[in-house]
């Protein structure tokens, strides 16, 4: 029996098998939308659901966001200028999946569960920190403390006390996310079905650390070694409001902020994506960290040894657990070593802070903060192109071949089939004719000025691997016309010498900006 994955407004719970029984597709052209019309489980039930699969032909897009306090606002002035090179298509649109810690969080919150746009969440994000980070007595009692050099290792273990007004943060929570919308399940909002899917880093009081999620999976065994316990949805947790995923008072368990362990949540993302998608390839993970001090990004943040903590061994392991998670660079060179992976696959964004480093409670320096990222990333001609080609490569994986048929003909094998995009024309934010636009201006630009080689851009380069012969599919001004009015479809045809042989198919936007589609390079031996 398959895990519960997909609610239905009757509130019954249905597995993956069942919607591919009783579930037909939205369009021709998107086999990955599923329409199930009422219930399996209750014939009573009419009313219509939209569930969306992902494509066995693609590979998973990952994002990642630290936590960090006000200076997650970096982080959105990142994904702001991506949008805007995406021609205004919302972020959240290129990713399967999104996972969190503490601001990170709220962030990824934003977009994987109301679907706001990066503007709009920056703009939500400003308010709510200034409301959020209203000191409690506790909390200023401590900054006075740490003012004294006696005292200052109350710093690395601030947490501990309650520093700020929680009132406030839940107060401002429920107003952005909503008092009844619940973190994983609500089947009336019709357009979730086009949102990725979010994982929350946390802790609970009593040790460890917790993932919990806006979908279900199936569990693993102990022995495959995932560091966290994954808190399966259903109809119990289900319930969860997304502003409470923190407390859930049901239960009985308070949940605490997630960077005691996993503040860069990138091994988190890793074992989410596999155990969710454990037959597709990793496209792309993109890690977004929140500043850091240049002096450090090599090294842990160490304790002056001049400074005597009078406190129980407890107060060291925490000293010990943050100065290891809260180094976030080093997190990410683990992993990345670790992982054989394409350096275009792993990409992390992160900017150098200059002292003094803003705190992650000083919202009166988040203005001041935003202005010194927008500069960073936007005067900086190395930044600026960085970030050109991490939107071209984002728009290339919005792109993946079905391949349709197979066969031998005269020693050569023989593959048809189609390009698809991701994106659905019944999304409300048009990504089809933002899509549409982008390749226009592409097409207008090339038209009458072919490059080298002959290419009219923007086009398809389908390759064999370790073969110089290329094959040029042309996206066609008819081809942008029928775009807003259906989904992308582009017919492929391919020779190629083996069976064996490796495919690439890359997406060209302009003259030296190639980057492979979704799941490319891949072996073209059988149709999925």
């Amino acid at each position: 029996m398959g895990v519960p994955q997909h609610p239905l407004p009757c509130r019954h719970i249905i597995c993956q098998d069942c919607i591919l029984d009783f579930g037909r597709p939205l369009g021709v052209n998107e086999g990955y939308l599923l329409k199930i019309c009422g219930c399996p489980l209750e014939k009573k039930e009419t009313r219509e659901t939209i569930v969306r699969t992902h494509p066995r032909e693609a590979g998973v897009r990952v994002l990642t966001l630290d936590g960090g306090g006000i200076r997650g606002i970096t982080q959105l002035v990142i994904l702001q200028e991506l949008t805007r090179r995406l021609g205004g298509i919302p972020i959240y649109s290129f990713f399967d999946l999104v996972v969190g810690t503490s601001v990170g969080a709220i962030i990824g919150a934003g977009f994987a569960k109301k679907g706001w746009d990066a503007e709009d969440v920056a703009d939500r994000f400003r308010t709510m920190c200034k409301i959020a980070f209203q000191k409690s007595t506790a909390g200023a009692i401590v900054d006075r403390l740490t003012s004294w050099e006696m005292f200052g290792f109350l710093k690395k273990i601030y947490w501990v006390f309650p520093q700020f007004r929680t009132d406030k943060l839940e107060t401002s929570l429920a107003e952005a996310f909503g008092q009844t919308e619940r973190l994983y399940g609500n089947p009336d909002d019709r357009f979730s079905v086009h949102y990725p899917k979010l994982a929350i880093t946390t802790a609970k009081n009593a040790g460890g650390a917790y993932v919990i999620a806006t979908y279900n999976r199936q569990n693993r065994h102990s022995s495959e070694n995932v560091p966290y316990t994954f808190y399966q949805s259903g109809t119990g947790n289900g319930g969860w409001k997304t502003w409470q995923a923190y407390n859930h008072q049901s239960l009985g368990q308070r949940f605490i902020d997630g960077d005691m362990y996993y503040n860069n949540p990138i091994d988190v993302a890793y074992h989410e994506s596999r155990l969710l998608w454990p037959d597709s390839p990793l496209d792309t993970i993109i890690s977004l960290g929140t500043g850091y001090e240049p002096e450090s990004k090599n090294s842990n943040e160490t304790r002056d040894p001049s400074i005597s903590i009078p406190a129980t061994e407890l107060f060291k392991i925490v000293v010990d657990q943050l100065n290891v998670t809260m180094d976030s660079e080093k997190t990410w060179k683990t992993f990345r070593d670790q992982h054989n992976q394409s350096p275009m696959s792993l990409i992390r964004l992160n900017m150098a802070l200059c002292a003094p480093i803003p705190e992650l409670h000083e919202a009166d320096r988040i203005d001041d903060l935003e202005d010194k990222a927008r500069g960073y990333w936007t005067m900086d001609e190395k930044n600026v192109r960085r970030l050109d080609e991490i939107a071209n490569q984002l728009l290339a994986r919005s792109f993946f071949l079905v391949l349709h048929r197979t066969e031998m003909v005269e020693s050569r094998y023989k593959c048809q089939g189609r390009i698809h995009c991701r994106f659905s024309t019944s999304s409300p934010k048009e990504e089809l004719s933002k899509l549409r636009n982008i390749l226009a201006r592409a097409l207008e630009q090339k038209l009458q000025r072919p490059c080298s080689g002959g290419h009219i851009f923007p086009c398809f380069i389908v390759k064999e691997q370790g073969i110089g012969v290329e094959k040029v599919l042309p996206i066609s001004e008819q081809t942008l016309r029928d775009l807003p009015r259906g989904n992308f479809a582009l017919d492929f045809l391919v020779f190629l010498s083996e069976r064996t042989s490796i495919c690439e198919v890359l997406f060209c936007l302009s003259q030296g900006h190639e980057h492979p589609i979704s799941g490319c390079p891949r072996v073209l031996s059988c149709v999925r």
